[in-house]
């Protein structure tokens, strides 16, 4: 499917605003639009994913075409949830890439899961810091005329 390019441009913008807030303007990024994206270690669908590369200093979040049809239909509330909560693993990846280094096969999972709760008591303070607004669309094309480099 051939997606509008003011849907990949809101995308973009959303997440270059949640980088530059997280402080990892440093890190480089690439947005993949995947029909029936599935996690790649549990095998079942998801709507967005993120992996990280902490050494290199990039990520590539990866959206399902689940997530245009919410744009599609103004939930924008939802994608500002999702892709602050893919935000979130980078302050958790080095520690995450650490600790599947030395870990058994029976460990990986509560490993994971482990991770997946600190990401989301992470996104819960972090969105704190937002403004109300933050995702809706007026608000993602325009903040970089209110900040300060």
């Amino acid at each position: 499917m051939k997606l509008p390019q003011e849907y990949k441009g809101y995308v973009a913008e959303l997440l270059s605003y949640l980088r530059w807030v997280a402080g990892y303007s440093n890190y480089a990024m690439d947005i993949e639009y995947i029909t029936n994206l599935k996690a790649r270690r549990q095998g079942y669908t998801v709507d967005a994913e993120i992996d990280v590369d902490p050494v290199y200093l990039r990520f590539t979040i990866s959206l399902a075409d689940r997530v245009y049809y919410k744009w599609k239909k103004k939930e924008f509330a939802y994608l500002g949830d999702l892709l602050v909560h893919e935000i979130c693993h980078l302050y958790v990846e080095p520690i995450k890439v650490l600790a599947f280094t030395d870990a058994s096969p029976s460990q990986i999972k509560q490993i994971t899961d482990s991770v997946e709760t600190q990401v989301q008591m992470i996104k819960m303070l972090f969105e704190k810091a937002l403004p109300k607004n933050y995702y809706t669309p007026e608000f993602v094309s325009s903040w970089r005329e209110s900040v300060h480099y």
